[in-house]
């Protein structure tokens, strides 16, 4: 019965579905088909002709270019898990760890994770650089391979566990690699904190040999991530009080102790107050700016204008200047030059705040040497070089840079505290001096000064320890040979000793002379001569002419001027009438020093007085009348005319040299425009050459000039004149040639009779001295043409 009402169902749905596919056959419009259809038909038609248009005009160019290329061939999955096993140790950026991730992503099977898992794992231990970057490959993995970051850990925990239940002290390098490879992975959350707490635990236990550095490198990787974490925070703080207290128990070397306080100090650093910048009003920080970071040679002038802008007449901010322009380390070393520059403008117009700037610069020095801090050691060196660029540029007097050459080799030397003598930086910062504006004692009472104090000054380098440091003696060669480049350098402490105490000597006497000194009080002797060498009044008594002509001279013969030569015979009284040149604007400088014992028991105090002679009357009147000759001399010297005429005409160099020549009057030599061509008489005559020029063209036309005229007996004159000069030199030369020639006979005869007598061991012996003593014999060689440094013979 129920087959038969299945297949009664199943007649009705066929009948149904014939009968709706008659009615959709009866709505159809054949008509409407038919021309939807002829419409398709065009359209592929138009597209095959336009097809087969473009064929046949690009037949031959695309024809290779139909030809599909052969698909490339897949590279198994095993050769591409090579190729990244292989690139992985390249892997030194996180670009490339990314791309390693993707590369991988491709190839992700289950044996591939566990094989990648391995080869991270075994890292080679030299390049724990890359532990950190296999890290983030695992966690950049591990969202959609969970199973990768747990096979890793699992391989470092046996290897940890392995490392800790053998206790052996050897390779401590695969063990730090174990525990930095843990924090790694546990700061990218891969790992679970607890791990790296357990690891520590363990390490704690047997906190001994290997294991405090292995605990150590844990802390480094991970301790502060550990540290700051809420979860953790409180076992990892439990756990460094433990370590803190076994290395406080335990008797550890120094290497570990400072491993543990900086893996401690690393995690929980001390609390540090964050320095406060100090408030400046916005004048003050301009100033500063303007000093310390725009100043240079290109803004000199501008930052010269802007400055004079400033409200000097405030003493808040005169202050303020004072202290900007004495901190002169804030600037480039290589400005300071222009900071001096800058000072020396503004002392124009405010000569109250140059003073203090340098007052406060020189007692910055002196500071610098009672202190001797290593730290400001920069800051010291920039000061003594600001102090030459002050004198440079006309601030600062040479007294005053030889009062603190002098204070820089005195004050305090080789003591144990100020100026130890393995301590060489008071060489540095005279050298520094020196070579700012040494070389501007070239002449006068300043060179004596340098010369002076150059002998001071090698005896303070002998006196420290020696050998001296290689930086340090060819800094001060270097000075020494720029300076004086012919100097004689003293090889001893004694030599140097013995040269200061000749130029003592020299002062004391010339002291007790002038009845400056006593004779029964040495102390007082010994401190006046030092302060007169300082000083320089030990003086020459000659003029500043003959100094400068005896510097040449010295120059000349290249021989180097010794302190101290030739004043045993001078005239006391010159040490009072001889100008001191040493100021720069040619004034007069004070006429009272002080000298003061060496002996920090005795105060005695010595005054060297320079007596101010007043003008007399008749001084007076010279002066007057001096000016007033002056004044009607410029006076009448405005009147004149100052035109000097010149001569713009080139001589030709066919006429150059070529002296008048004589003629007879009417010959054809003598004919030309102001001749007299038409005289029948035979009166000479002198042809002279008159240069022309019209326009752009030059000549030149011979005039003839009777013998017995003025010019011709002027011409005449001056050629006989020149005739006898040149037989009076020819005659001197001639002589000069023959005497030379005769004492060169007389030496050669001298010798060869004295030959005669001298034995085999004599010769040798004066070969021996002549060797010792160059200068001796270079001075008796040139004594035939010289006696007494003067010529034998002066043709004037």
């Amino acid at each position: 019965a129920s087959a038969d009402a299945s297949a009664d169902a199943l007649a009705d749905t066929s009948a149904d579905a014939a009968a709706k596919l008659d009615d959709d056959l009866g709505e159809l419009d054949v008509e409407e088909l038919a021309a939807t259809t002829e419409l398709e038909a065009e359209a592929l038609a138009a597209e095959a002709q336009e097809g087969d248009n473009e064929d046949a005009d690009g037949e031959d160019d695309d024809a290779e270019s139909a030809i599909d290329p052969p698909p490339e061939e897949a590279v198994p999955a095993s050769d591409q898990l090579a190729m990244l096993f292989q690139h992985l140790p390249t892997c030194i950026n996180r670009d490339f760890v990314d791309q390693a991730a993707i590369d991988f992503c491709h190839i992700n099977t289950k044996g591939n994770r566990k094989k990648l898992a391995y080869a991270l794992f075994k890292v080679p231990r030299s390049r724990q650089d890359l532990l950190p970057y296999y890290a983030r490959l695992v966690a950049t993995l591990e969202p959609a391979m969970p199973d990768l970051a747990e096979e890793l850990v699992s391989h470092l925990q046996g290897e940890f566990r392995f490392f800790a239940r053998k206790r052996i002290q050897d390779n401590l390098d695969s063990k730090t690699r174990n525990i930095r490879f843990i924090g790694e992975l546990t700061k990218f959350r891969v790992c679970p904190v607890k791990v790296p707490l357990l690891c520590l635990q363990v390490l704690l236990r047997q906190f001994t040999h290997h294991n405090i550095d292995v605990a150590c490198a844990l802390l480094e990787s991970c301790g502060r991530f550990l540290f700051r974490s809420p979860d953790t925070h409180v076992r990892t703080k439990l756990l460094l009080e433990v370590m803190m207290r076994k290395k406080t128990a335990l008797p550890l070397d120094e290497r570990l102790n400072t491993l543990i306080e900086n893996a401690f100090y690393y995690c929980n650093p001390p609390p540090t107050v964050q320095a406060q910048r100090k408030v400046r009003p916005p004048m003050h920080e301009y100033l500063g700016r303007l000093l310390h970071k725009d100043l240079s040679t290109s803004t000199l002038e501008t930052t010269l204008k802007r400055l004079r802008k400033f409200p000097w007449k405030d003493p808040e901010f005169e202050a303020y200047a004072v202290k900007s322009f004495v901190r002169v380390w804030c600037l480039r070393y290589n400005n300071i030059h222009c900071l001096a520059s800058l000072l020396s403008g503004l002392a124009y117009y405010h000569d109250t705040f140059g003073f203090k700037v340098m007052d406060a610069v020189l007692e910055e020095v002196r500071v610098g040497m009672e202190m001797n801090n290593p730290k400001l050691s920069q800051r010291r060196i920039s000061t003594v070089k600001f102090v030459g660029e002050m004198y440079n540029y006309r601030l600062l007097d040479s007294k005053v840079i030889f009062n603190t050459l002098y204070s820089l080799i005195t004050l305090a030397a080789n003591s144990a505290a100020l100026d130890p003598p393995d301590n060489y930086f008071r060489l540095k910062l005279v050298c520094t001096l020196l070579d700012t504006c040494g070389q501007f004692f070239d002449r006068g009472s300043d060179r004596r000064r340098l010369d002076w104090f150059l002998t001071y000054f090698q005896r303070y380098v002998q006196s420290k320890q020696q050998p001296l440091p290689m930086d340090t003696d060819i800094m001060v060669y270097d000075t020494l040979e720029l300076l004086r480049p012919k100097l004689e350098l003293f090889d001893s402490l004694e030599a140097a000793n013995a040269a200061v105490a000749v130029l003592e000597e020299q002062a004391v006497a010339k002291l007790k002379r002038a009845g400056v000194i006593k004779e029964g009080d040495p102390a007082a002797a010994a401190a006046a001569a030092e302060l007169a060498v300082r000083e320089a009044d030990i003086v020459s008594s000659e003029s500043e002419d003959s100094d400068d002509e005896e510097e040449d001279g010295e120059d000349a013969e290249g021989t180097e001027a010794v302190p101290g030569d030739g004043e045993e015979n001078n005239d006391v009284d010159d040490m009072d009438d001889e100008d001191d040149d040493e100021d720069d604007d040619g004034e007069d400088s004070d006429s009272e020093d002080a000298a003061r014992d060496q002996d920090e028991d005795e105060d005695e105090v010595v005054l060297l007085h320079k007596e101010a002679k007043e003008p007399d009357v008749e001084d007076l009147e010279f002066e007057e009348e001096f000016k007033r000759m002056m004044a009607e001399s410029v006076q009448t010297r405005r009147s004149e005319s100052t035109k000097v005429q010149t001569l713009d005409v080139q001589i030709p160099m066919h006429l150059k040299g070529v002296a008048p020549r004589t003629v007879e009057a009417g010959s054809a030599e003598g004919t030309g425009s102001g001749g007299r061509s038409g005289s029948k008489s035979k009166e000479k005559q002198i042809v002279f050459t008159f240069l022309t020029r019209k326009g752009t063209k030059q000549g030149h036309q011979d005039i003839a000039v009777p013998v017995n005229s003025t010019l011709a007996d002027r011409m005449l004159a001056v050629q006989q004149e020149e005739h006898a000069e040149r037989k009076i030199n020819k005659q001197y030369v001639m002589e000069y040639e023959k005497r030379a020639n005769e004492e060169e006979l007389e030496e050669l005869r001298q010798q060869s009779q004295a030959a005669r007598f001298q034995t085999d061991g004599f010769r040798r012996r004066q070969q021996y001295e002549s060797s010792r003593r160059p200068e001796e014999a270079r001075r008796r060689s040139r004594q035939g043409d010289y006696r007494g440094g003067q010529p034998v013979y002066n043709p004037q």
